[in-house]
């Protein structure tokens, strides 16, 4: 690590001058989701991956910083804290939620400046939390997407949270106010299904692990489709790329079918806001559907423990026959959407809030108290 970051200094400028500001945002990665939050001018976007960083800053009170934190903290996180005591943020936000230097950052300044995680994902990552992180996750203040994730990282042990604030999904608060502000650039077409796919099917690893449960399941929805002559629009995870569509056209070939590729980080709503049914395998995009007008039926090769898994038995298909799969789609086309949520084992804001995030969000860094 020591290498790397002289290497790192040969490459990039260094800055002898750091503004105070108001607010932090931890991690280039995901910082574009607090676009509707803040103003450029009362934010610092902290690089703190290698390829992201471009500049140094260095300063007297850094440099004191760092030699009185020499033995305690490995290098970057030594830097990182220098860094944010020169900034003297009231809060640092990231969206990287599952970033162990952000957690032992919260934690180096408890009772100082307040730490926001705002969630990211469904965290599956964290069954079991993986050793390279620690024996133990500490998260100050977590904004998560619902009462489903306080129960889940409540039920493992190694993972600490402070306080929980549920505030839904951020990109699903993003894209709302996206198409609030350009109704015309939204897909208006209909669909029967929108197939969620995953990066798995681009990849050449062959046929097997998630890319062949992907194939199967993609196999058997194009053989559904036809027999009932339904239109389906498939959400790409990628940039269009020959080896995927080459797959889609051949699977659905004489069939009504749409690729939505990944243009922009909304085109996957925009899709799940125009079909009546969601498929896919687990994902944390498929849980947000819950926050739409459509009906979710999530395919799980393997069943993941009960406290981790959003879905229910209603939405959920486990014995992925052909057969199986016709009657549960049959049976949710059937059913309408008051039904459908009435069918679940619990309300549907229970796994995920539809609230708009952003609001949620600027009320509480304006009502800071109550953070820890």
């Amino acid at each position: 690590m020591i290498l790397n970051f002289f290497l790192m200094l040969k490459r990039i400028n260094i800055s002898f001058s750091l503004k105070e500001r108001d607010y932090i945002i931890y991690d280039k990665t995901g910082s574009d989701d607090f676009s509707n939050l803040f103003n450029k001018q009362d934010v610092f976007v902290l690089n703190t991956r290698l390829a992201h960083i471009n500049k140094i800053y260095l300063s007297r009170k850094i440099f004191l910083s760092i030699l009185k934190n020499i033995f305690k903290y490995r290098l970057k996180e030594n830097y990182l804290i220098a860094i944010i005591n020169e900034i003297n943020p009231e809060i640092v936000i990231t969206r990287i939620d599952n970033a162990p230097e952000f957690w032992n950052l919260a934690k180096y300044f408890q009772n100082k400046i307040k730490f926001i995680a705002v969630q990211n994902a469904t965290r599956g990552d964290w069954i079991p939390l993986p050793k390279i992180w620690g024996k133990e996750a500490h998260i100050t203040n977590y904004v998560c997407f619902s009462e489903f994730d306080i129960e889940a990282i409540k039920s493992i042990k190694n993972i600490k949270v402070q306080k929980f604030f549920i505030g839904g999904s951020l990109r699903n608060s993003n894209f709302k106010k996206e198409i609030k502000k350009n109704p015309n650039k939204i897909i208006t077409e209909k669909y029967d299904i929108c197939f969620i796919s995953k990066q798995d099917l681009s990849e050449n690893e062959g046929a097997k692990g998630r890319r062949k449960q992907l194939i199967d399941l993609l196999q058997k929805i194009s053989k559904y489709i036809k027999k009932f002559n339904k239109k389906i629009i498939i959400a790409s995870k990628r940039n269009q790329n020959q080896k995927e569509e080459d797959f889609y056209n051949k699977t659905f070939s004489g069939s009504f079918f749409r690729i939505s590729w990944r243009t922009d980080p909304f085109q996957s709503y925009e899709a799940i806001n125009n079909s009546e049914i969601i498929v896919g395998l687990s994902s944390t995009i498929l849980r947000e559907a819950y926050s739409y007008k459509s009906k979710i039926l999530c395919c799980g090769y393997t069943r993941k423990p009960k406290y981790w898994d959003p879905f229910s038995n209603f939405n959920y298909l486990d014995d992925i026959s052909y057969d199986n799969l016709e009657k549960k789609l049959n049976l949710l086309f059937e059913t309408n959407l008051d039904e459908y949520y009435k069918k679940l084992d619990k309300k549907k804001d229970y796994y995920m809030q539809d609230i708009d995030t952003n609001n949620f969000l600027k009320k509480l860094i304006v009502n800071k108290a109550q953070l820890l």
